[in-house]
């Protein structure tokens, strides 16, 4: 039986040949191998380390399912291509979903999953428009007015929410920009608990 050391040896066909037949030692050489490069190929994507171990794990998951689920000819499989199209797609997943949410924090509409036609859609948007709310009052009142000032009230710009608020231009513009940001985070933990569907 060979040992990790006469693995690391083994080509990616052959080490893919003995994840078929659930050989975990097999797969981590494997991830040893390619995980160097992947990880530099997401830097060079998002230029964030955070996010670098969420896209490389996510991609090495995919591979380990795909091939003990038989769903590719492992002689044409190329590992790094593979990992590398997975990690790219869960990257820009993402980004969408932070480009949804920071709609969302900006305007206080998320476009739920299925579309206009969907009954559920309006009981959504309206939990959705709840929780924003709920999460909003958590916020000191200045820096709340600044938000809902700046972003949902037509025609404000931070000159005159300086001046309704009896603030500084740069502390209005840092409160609706500070209270965005958390928001978002705050509102990107709630949906992804996966009891609220949205693109």
């Amino acid at each position: 039986m060979a040992g990790s050391a006469d693995k690391r040896e083994m080509s990616d066909e052959e080490l893919l040949h003995k994840v078929r037949s659930e050989d975990q030692e097999a797969f981590n050489v494997l991830r040893e191998r390619h995980h160097g490069p992947l990880s530099r190929i997401v830097y060079r994507i998002t230029n964030d380390y955070e996010k670098i171990e969420d896209a490389c794990q996510h991609a090495f998951l995919a591979l380990f399912v795909s091939i003990i689920n038989d769903r590719y000819d492992i002689k044409k499989l190329r590992v790094l291509p593979f990992l590398c199209k997975v990690a790219r797609n869960k990257i820009i997943s993402e980004w969408r979903k932070e480009k949804k949410l920071k709609e969302a924090i900006e305007g206080g509409k998320i476009k739920p999953r299925g579309g206009a036609d969907d009954p559920g859609n309006n009981v959504i948007a309206a939990e959705v428009q709840e929780i924003i709310k709920s999460v909003l009052l958590k916020f000191p009142e200045q820096e709340r007015k600044a938000y809902i000032l700046y972003y949902w009230t037509p025609d404000m710009n931070f000159e005159k929410i300086s001046r309704i608020l009896g603030v500084s231009i740069n502390t209005a513009r840092n409160y609706a920009y500070q209270t965005k940001n958390i928001l978002c985070h705050q509102l990107r933990l709630i949906l992804d608990q996966g009891e609220i569907d949205y693109v």
